[in-house]
């Protein structure tokens, strides 16, 4: 029995020489490096906008997980009775993010609303170029690159409001590109439009 554990731990001994001269040959690294974790690391992807499916529908994105930072160039108010929108020139390359704010519209004058029909909205249409393009006095799909918090028509303002909210778009624009944000209406019938909508406009980093 002496024997067998002799020649036993004579083995285990043999194995844990032989270990050791391994590392030696291989050498022992002094440590890791493990980068930290944080925005100084690239992202796992690229966000990238699916091709729409219904031209009718333009992609609107609402999650913004992500982004690296988040910089606002400003509120943004689109009025209910301008059939011109508001003209806007980018300054950045990457994706531009439009969020609702507040406010709402309609397509009829107060007091003057058809019995028994919904008329505020809080759509806003985006569209590519330095004005909104019609057919005759509707506003069309063609140029249309973006559609922001268009729930429907509502029975009151309040409600239109509440339903809209967290609503937002963004979209990838070049340094240098005009687009054209507008509320919804026949294009002759804007001017006695009550409301108005605010978005707020942040530019993202990835």
């Amino acid at each position: 029995m002496w024997k067998f554990l002799r020649a036993r731990s004579v083995a285990i001994l043999i194995s844990l020489l032989l270990i050791l001269m391994l590392f030696l040959v291989l050498g022992i690294p002094n440590s890791i490096n493990i980068p930290p974790f944080g925005w100084d690391l690239p992202p796992t992807s690229r966000p990238v906008t699916p091709e729409p499916t219904d031209p009718s529908s333009p992609t609107v994105i609402t999650s913004t997980i992500g982004v690296a930072s988040k910089e606002s160039l400003g509120v943004l108010r689109v009025l209910g009775n301008s059939n011109q929108g508001i003209q806007l020139v980018t300054e950045s390359t990457g994706y531009h993010l439009f969020e609702y704010r507040g406010g709402a519209y309609s397509g009829w004058p107060i007091n003057a609303e058809p019995e028994g029909r919904d008329t505020w909205l809080t759509a806003v249409r985006v569209y590519s170029g330095d004005q909104p393009t019609w057919d005759g006095k509707v506003l069309t799909f063609d140029g249309l690159i973006l559609r922001i918090a268009d729930m429907g028509y509502q029975s009151s303002a309040e409600e239109a409001e509440l339903l809209a909210q967290g609503q937002n778009g963004q979209v990838w624009l070049e340094e240098g590109d005009v687009i054209t944000l507008i509320a919804v209406d026949d294009r002759e019938a804007y001017s006695d439009n009550p409301g108005q909508i605010l978005l707020e406009w942040f530019f993202l980093q990835y």
